[in-house]
């Protein structure tokens, strides 16, 4: 059994530039006990969570990811600032939302679940918000002023593939190791 979800990696300019805005949210996120910072090699925009998977299934949920990779022409995708479920008041974890490129992640995440649902995955029935989630909290709590300190410089990220991750679980967080990356379509 592999614990597995399909997303979105970001390059290196993207996670620079997070990591860079973050920096300044440090001293404020310290006052909260039980926040805790996501490593950035783990950001991600998360399209579908397959949970437990067998073994012998990934080859055929690899070639659903590939089916659903190509009906989505290659797109530019831009952050949007910070927000918190399930409130800036009470919250668990912390988010940067998508202000560009938004569409595109919807149809992405319609065409995998379309692949997915004849290999018996259900449909999570919420609407699909496409997010990056960069902290947790244990104990929810007010963040709005490390929200209101939160401001990424406007840039664009090509999107041009979707990735299969393994998540391995342990005691110091998850780590994600990627199977296989599936090129969207040329064009668009």
């Amino acid at each position: 059994m592999q614990r597995l979800f399909v997303g979105v990696a970001l390059d290196e300019q993207t996670r620079s530039m997070i990591e860079h805005a973050l920096e300044g949210a440090r001293a404020e996120a310290a006052r909260l006990p039980t926040f805790r910072f996501l490593a950035a090699e783990s950001w991600h925009f998360t399209l579908q969570f397959l949970g437990a998977v067998e073994d012998e299934a990934v080859a055929a949920v690899a070639a659903a990811c590939e089916r659903a990779a190509l009906q989505q022409a290659r797109f530019e995708l831009e952050l949007s600032n910070a927000g918190a479920f399930s409130s800036a008041r009470k919250a668990s974890v912390l988010w940067f939302g998508v202000s560009r490129g938004g569409d595109c992640m919807r149809a992405l995440h319609t065409s995998l679940l379309a692949e997915t649902e004849s290999l018996g995955f259900a449909r999570d029935e919420r609407e699909y918000s496409p997010h990056l989630t960069f902290a947790r909290l244990k104990q929810p709590a007010n963040v709005e002023r490390l929200l209101a300190s939160l401001r990424l410089p406007a840039s664009s990220m090509p999107v041009w593939e979707i990735t299969l991750f393994r998540s391995h679980l342990s005691q110091q967080g998850a780590r994600y190791q990627a199977l296989g990356r599936y090129p969207l379509a040329l064009g668009g």
